[in-house]
């Protein structure tokens, strides 16, 4: 699994031979909204480009008897292609002091690589005023030596819409997670997630502001495993991001994300659900993005 995740972002960090446009929303519909109007730029004939992020964030579980503290090393990538395919790369480490959580291990434990393949199926409108339709697809991998990262292979599937109005961008997405089995005998056995998102973005110049909303539904499996989920899940979350500029191609991002419905199913904790906002209590987060 480790020669996966390196195979992963040694592609992503080659220059590519053709030109490429980074678009200025993506599955989540920030990426390349921290990076400005892609209108704007004008690509290289040699290197394209290329979008990078590297974050830390901070994130307070609820347990069923305490509060833990959980850190994130976040590590992401994105590029587009001229032919209105573009490419998703995340990968986290994370570190817990909580023996509920991780046990005995120590240090950082490894996290889930995710890819992500999508396709910008429909562009009405020009740069400012631009009406998109696209569909994404990917799958999660899962890992059975860390003690915080899930052991199933999750597939992704989702719609993503984007409304320019001048600065602002508005923006619809919908996510279908189906789930596969745990490799771990401990950890959870859940049934599909659905994730619903809107987000809204205003771009002015150096600075640039996004406020993010979503909600998750987390269904029962089938089946008789134990340990499972018995009953269906919810809870949402909302995120602020604050996004400033620094010489054209560096930028400093920082925010929140507060939950906004309450989770009820303290044991979710053992489903390794760390890439779902909002899952286990609030979180911080800072990062540094740069474009190719």
């Amino acid at each position: 699994m480790g020669k996966r995740i390196l195979i992963l972002f040694v592609l992503a960090s080659v220059p590519l031979p053709q030109a490429f446009a980074l678009v200025d929303y993506t599955e989540e519909g920030e990426e390349a909204f921290a990076s400005g109007d892609s209108s704007d730029l004008s690509p290289s004939p040699s290197l394209g480009r290329f979008y990078s992020n590297v974050g830390h964030r901070q994130t307070r579980v609820d347990l069923e008897n305490s509060r833990a503290r959980v850190d994130f090393l976040d590590f992401s990538g994105h590029f587009e292609t001229r032919y209105n395919f573009y490419l998703n790369l995340h990968y986290w480490m994370a570190h817990s002091n909580s023996q509920a959580l991780v046990g005995t291990e120590t240090g950082y434990q490894k996290g889930n690589p995710t890819v992500i393949l999508g396709f910008n199926w429909l562009e009405v409108g020009d740069a400012r005023e631009r009406v998109t339709l696209g569909f994404t697809t990917g799958m999660s991998f899962g890992l059975k030596d860390s003690a915080l990262a899930s052991s199933r292979d999750d597939r992704h599937f989702g719609v993503v819409t984007k409304k320019r109005f001048g600065p602002i961008i508005l923006g619809l997405n919908y996510i279908l997670t189906l789930t596969g089995a745990p490799r771990r005998e401990e950890e959870m056995a859940i049934g599909s997630i659905r994730m619903a998102q809107a987000f809204l973005g205003w771009n002015p110049g150096a600075y640039r502001f996004l406020l993010e909303t979503g909600t998750y539904t987390v269904e029962p499996p089938g089946g008789n495993r134990n340990p499972r989920l018995r009953e269906k899940v919810s809870f949402g979350y909302l995120s602020p991001k604050a996004i400033v500029n620094f010489g054209g191609l560096l930028n400093l991002e920082f925010g929140a994300i507060f939950r906004t419905k309450r989770n009820k199913e303290y044991s979710l904790a053992s489903a390794n659900l760390w890439d779902l906002r909002g899952a286990y209590g609030n979180s911080f987060f800072g990062g540094i993005n740069l474009s190719l």
